[in-house]
């Protein structure tokens, strides 16, 4: 009896090996597949919605807002550190000033932070700059107008080549300087926070013996604030008097309107109840 073997020819051992390296390759990308659809289950929701925002933030938001939504593409949902990579982005973010807590729980990741309010908008070429009461940049918003909905003032400085889109402070000249320590009065007195939108505009009026500033209000209301602690020549009347001379407007502020025709000057400057001087 003859015993016949037969040998596979060189080509099919060849298209066969080809044939197990394809099916691999398609096993390991599906493995893959599956696992990286499993990370991304884990990953957690990232849902940011304007019921998470202060109520002064427009709905519009702004760039660096937005930009909070993209933290989840820009960290390793599996990595032990994750949580850390999480804060080191949220604390990255202009408007962020602190973290309070993060947490994930199932596909939820939370995160509790303090959000820094503008207090000004100051204008410059294309737009306004957001500051804070230290005098740092928060961020660059374009547009003519500034969204009533920040519920800030805005001022408009003497020269508008000084800041640009890239500044990150104001400059250390009288006028900021002056602007900034108004402001830091304004915020111990909390105005802006309890009465926004009713100082619309503050405005310096230049002089020789120290520069005085007018507070545009709502209704068309201008408010003589007098100087600010660092000028030359300070006005007798204290802080604390002006500010509870502008709160006296402000709970005065619907009669007052009705007869601005007739209103020459209210001054805060002279005591803790406002001089109102008529036509």
């Amino acid at each position: 009896m003859n015993q016949h073997s037969e040998v596979s020819p060189p080509w099919f051992r060849f298209l066969f090996a080809i044939f197990l390296f394809v099916g691999a390759g398609l096993f390991i990308s599906h493995a893959k597949n599956t696992i990286d659809d499993q990370q991304l289950r884990a990953r957690g929701d990232w849902q940011i919605d304007q019921k998470s925002f202060p109520s002064w933030l427009p709905e519009s938001q702004t760039p660096q807002f937005r930009d909070l939504n993209l933290i989840p593409s820009r960290i390793q949902h599996d990595s032990v550190r994750w949580k850390d990579q999480v804060q080191q982005e949220l604390l990255g973010n202009p408007w962020i000033v602190a973290v309070d807590s993060i947490s994930r729980t199932g596909t939820q990741i939370s995160f509790n932070a303090i959000i820094q309010r503008p207090l000004v908008g100051v204008v410059i070429p294309g737009g306004h700059l957001l500051m804070n009461s230290n005098g740092g940049v928060i961020e660059f918003i374009r547009g003519d107008f500034l969204d009533s909905e920040w519920g800030i003032p805005e001022f408009m400085p003497s020269r508008l080549g000084v800041l640009s889109e890239e500044s990150t402070e104001l400059p250390d000249e009288s006028e900021y300087q002056q602007l900034l320590l108004l402001l830091q009065t304004l915020e111990k007195g909390e105005i802006l926070r309890r009465f926004p939108q009713f100082i619309r505009d503050i405005q310096r009026l230049p002089m020789e013996g120290g520069d005085l500033w007018i507070l545009v209000c709502t209704g068309g209301l201008r408010l003589l604030w007098g100087r600010v602690p660092n000028a030359e020549v300070v006005m007798a009347s204290s802080q604390g008097d002006k500010l509870a001379a502008l709160e006296y407007v402000i709970g005065k502020s619907q009669e007052l309107i009705e007869i601005s025709p007739g209103i020459e000057r209210i001054s805060l400057c002279e005591g803790s109840v406002p001089f109102i001087k008529m036509r």
